[in-house]
């Protein structure tokens, strides 16, 4: 998928957590066939390839499910997060590598061929993509589904406390023991939850949050973006549009899934904060934090975050996991 996958396990020997590990790493190889865009013999590559063809392409019930939760969260982000950016976001990242706008005609193109509507789904498994040239790109949901499926192995293989961390989409198992003791801890003790620090964000200092269950996820261009005169131009795509996003934003979302972290964590990068904010009010089973270019002053960053967003705790100075902010 282009990027690194790390774990972190609890286990009673180096041979059970190496052997638990392996079977989770089976999965992440098994998924990277299915769903990566950097390969050409994946799944998702070949089913690109028959857009336009008017026939149904058949594919894994696990591809067809995820098909289906990547329509839902299409609709509840109001297509601020949508798969079929494909022909934009490949437009885009050739742009940035360039260091030039890719022409007018191109991005109305691109758009032309991004949208739900240009999808068919069709029980069992059934797939049709509508139009030419389309390219879905699976890059703002198949981590933290990777990290899920992870973490749901390794419970299966016996362990009780773990983490995953797929390039910055961090899901947890259960709590580290306590470094003093070794033993194991109770739900909310705050002495022994896994302590996440997100990287400054500019003039933003560090953010370190405690995380006890679920998922955190982190997505930015801070650090990466194409300036044209003094405007910038995020590698980070609204499918709405085909048009790269030049508010820059640092998210960070926490929520019950990796998946859903990292798939709200796309969909809020392409959204203002003031529209992000009010989109998060109907979902309460999630907590983000955005820090974004003030658009009076480039040079100035504005943090805004959900009324229910964790605090914060003091950074320690060991046992700390670093979150790296996602490029996608």
């Amino acid at each position: 998928m282009g990027i690194r996958f790390k774990a972190l396990v609890y286990a009673e020997s180096a041979a059970v957590a190496s052997e638990a590990i392996a079977a989770g790493w089976a999965k992440v190889d098994e998924l990277d066939a299915m769903l990566s865009d950097y390969r050409r013999d994946s799944l998702v590559m070949q089913l690109s390839r028959s857009s336009g063809t008017d026939r149904w392409f058949e594919v894994p019930d696990e591809f067809y499910q995820l098909l289906i939760r990547a329509r839902e969260f299409s609709q509840q982000t109001g297509n601020a997060f949508d798969i079929t950016v494909g022909p934009a976001s490949h437009l885009w990242r050739a742009a940035i590598k360039r260091n030039r706008l890719p022409d007018e005609s191109r991005i109305a193109a691109a758009a032309d061929r991004i949208g739900w509507p240009l999808i068919q789904l069709s029980e069992p498994n059934q797939v049709r993509l509508l139009r030419a040239d389309m390219q879905l790109d699976f890059g703002g949901i198949a981590q933290g589904y990777a990290a899920d499926c992870v973490v749901a192995i390794l419970r299966q293989q016996g362990i009780k406390a773990a983490l995953v961390d797929a390039s910055g989409d961090i899901v947890v198992l259960g709590t580290p023991p306590r470094q003093d003791t070794g033993s194991a801890t109770e739900p909310g003790d705050s002495a022994t939850t896994w302590r996440i620090r997100i990287p400054a964000a500019g003039t933003v200092g560090d953010l370190v949050i405690p995380l006890s269950s679920g998922s955190v996820s982190s997505s930015g261009d801070l650090e990466q973006s194409l300036v044209i005169d003094g405007k910038h131009h995020s590698h980070i795509v609204d499918p709405r549009s085909g048009r790269a996003v030049t508010h820059s934003t640092l998210v960070t979302v926490l929520a019950p899934t990796g998946m859903a972290a990292d798939a709200w964590a796309s969909a809020l990068s392409v959204l203002p904060p003031d529209q992000a904010l009010q989109l998060l009010r109907a979902h309460p089973e999630l907590q983000a934090r955005l820090v974004s270019r003030d658009p009076a002053d480039p040079e100035k960053l504005v943090v805004t975050q959900s009324g229910n967003f964790p605090e914060t705790i003091p950074a320690p100075e060991n046992d700390l996991w670093e979150s790296p902010s996602q490029e996608r």
